[in-house]
């Protein structure tokens, strides 16, 4: 449990950094300042358990805030329908990868069509004959910020 919560406090520690430099030079160096001071306090008091937790808690909250202030946008997305084939033509704020959920109408399952990490991006998916299809487009960048798109007047 030890290991595994040690691991996951790295994790935090690099997204912060990660978010950080993206940022820019202060706000990187801040967050070196961050992480330095959460290991230096949790290794000079080693008999306090809740102190990694507590920092930890801190560093991540401090990651979201930064995700927050850069997020993800999907632009709008196009969707044509030639012949059976339904193409959504869509772009990124940034390279980001994801997924298109979409289902036939009527049709209680999700399928998915998965697109490569981009800023342009454009998902065909095969209609059926006479079929229409709702969906939805998730994206996520490499530093884990998230986006979605909803059909317009359809899903949200």
């Amino acid at each position: 449990e030890g290991s595994r919560e040690g691991i996951e406090d790295w994790q935090i520690m690099r997204l912060y950094q990660r978010l950080a430099d993206a940022a820019g030079p202060e706000s990187a160096e801040k967050a070196r300042a961050a992480v330095s001071e959460a290991v230096d306090t949790v290794l000079a008091n080693k008999d306090d358990t809740t102190l990694a937790a507590a920092h930890a808690r801190k560093l991540a909250a401090a990651a979201v805030a930064l995700a927050q202030q850069d997020p993800l946008a999907i632009g709008p997305v196009e969707a044509t329908v030639e012949g059976q084939t339904l193409t959504l033509s869509f772009t990124t704020s940034r390279d980001a990868s994801g997924i298109v959920l979409y289902r036939f109408r009527g049709a209680r399952d999700w399928a998915e069509s998965a697109f490569a990490e981009a800023a342009e991006h454009r998902v065909a998916i095969e209609l059926p004959p006479l079929a229409e299809a709702e969906w939805i487009v998730l994206a996520w960048d490499a530093l884990g910020r998230v986006a979605v798109a909803p059909q317009p007047g359809g899903l949200e």
